[in-house]
């Protein structure tokens, strides 16, 4: 009896681990990282010849870089923004991943990721929002895994919940409105007043413009969809591939 006992708690045991294995191999995250792993070399090879303009040092540099964990983007519907809720609350999981393109220890530049129609692409390299993000990490004594970008108003902005309170800043631009300096760290109220005035100027100029679309529009619609095309069969076996690339 108690070996049966025993044999039923490794059986248990084994199938936790693989349920818990195989939903790791398949989930967005690590799809995502095989994607830029795959694609950083020609990437690399592709901006070696103008180093300089990607902010690395020297050209050696450039074919020893590799990926840092990504920072999560989110969304927020600026049309149904509630000012007296939070910020974190009101934004919803994007896929679209921004990984640090790293050397020698130090951020360099970014790779981007995104899941569009249920395909994991490229869409970019270069911009340096990861720097920022790491920079402004360590002023503030936080994880940068703990920060959240977010997309609203056709703005990107950090934010971060330290100690149950939400802070944040504009890593690109000035609201000279609000008061909103760029890369300077503020309360959540001056970011929802900035997400209000941002809202305002793109509905100025949707009712200026006689364009159909104006870019950034409030209506700009993101696709917040996790799906993926590929059945689980097939994300488990590219996790594995690239772990037994990885070995060799």
């Amino acid at each position: 009896m108690k070996k049966k006992k025993v044999l039923l708690s490794i059986l248990t045991i084994f199938c936790v681990l693989l349920v818990c294995g195989v939903s790791y191999a398949i989930s967005p995250d690590v799809q995502a990282k095989i994607l830029a792993e795959e694609n950083l070399a020609s990437y690399l090879k592709m901006i070696e010849p103008d180093y300089k303009n990607f902010h690395y040092t020297t050209q050696d540099q450039v074919m020893k870089s590799y990926l840092g964990d990504p920072i999560k983007n989110y969304v927020i519907n600026i049309e149904n923004f509630d000012e007296n809720k939070n910020i974190l609350e009101q934004a919803k999981p994007y896929a679209f991943y921004v990984f640090p393109v790293m050397a020698e220890g130090n951020i360099i530049t970014d790779l981007t990721v995104v899941l569009t129609n249920g395909e994991w692409k490229v869409v970019d390299i270069g911009g340096h929002l990861s720097k920022i993000i790491y920079d402004n990490s360590k002023k503030i004594k936080i994880n940068p895994n703990d920060n959240q970008i977010i997309r609203c108003a056709g703005k990107t902005f950090v934010v971060v919940n330290k100690e149950g309170k939400e802070i944040g800043y504009s890593p690109y631009f000035n609201d000279p409105s609000t008061g909103l300096e760029k890369e300077t760290l503020t309360s959540s109220e001056m970011l929802k007043k900035t997400f209000i005035h941002q809202k305002e100027i793109l509905l100025d100029l949707e009712n200026r413009s006689s364009e159909p679309e104006v870019r950034g529009s409030t209506h700009q619609e993101y696709d917040l969809s996790f799906k993926q095309n590929k059945s689980i069969f097939e994300r488990v076996t590219k996790y594995a591939n690239h772990l037994l690339r990885r070995r060799t």
